[in-house]
């Protein structure tokens, strides 16, 4: 079975994210990531955030005694996608504003 470094190296290899990618994302470093990939540390909340914004289904990566980070993670990642419809939303407003002054 494979650990769960292995298992985040094989996503993002085959997702085609390099490990400066994922590491900007949750503001880290690509050593991190490394150690991370080698299993000589776990990962964090802000690590398995960034990997469910690239589509990584946490659930499957730990086991069930790491709750509270999946929990974390999974908040999170509600935080940011909160965020970015915040922002659609703003921009739908200002277009909407933009077609009724044209009209």
């Amino acid at each position: 079975m494979a650990t769960i470094g292995e298992k985040i190296k094989t996503f993002r290899t085959l997702k085609g994210i390099s490990q400066d990618e994922l590491a900007k994302k949750f503001g880290g470093n690509r050593s991190t990531i490394s150690r991370i990939e080698n299993d000589q540390m776990k990962p964090g909340a802000a690590v398995l955030a960034a990997l469910a914004s690239f589509g990584m289904n946490i659930e499957e990566i730990l086991p069930a005694d790491e709750g509270f980070k999946k929990e974390k993670a999974l908040q999170m990642r509600v935080t940011e996608l909160e965020l970015k419809l915040m922002n659609v939303e703003q921009k739908l407003e200002s277009l909407l504003k933009f077609i009724e002054e044209k009209m």
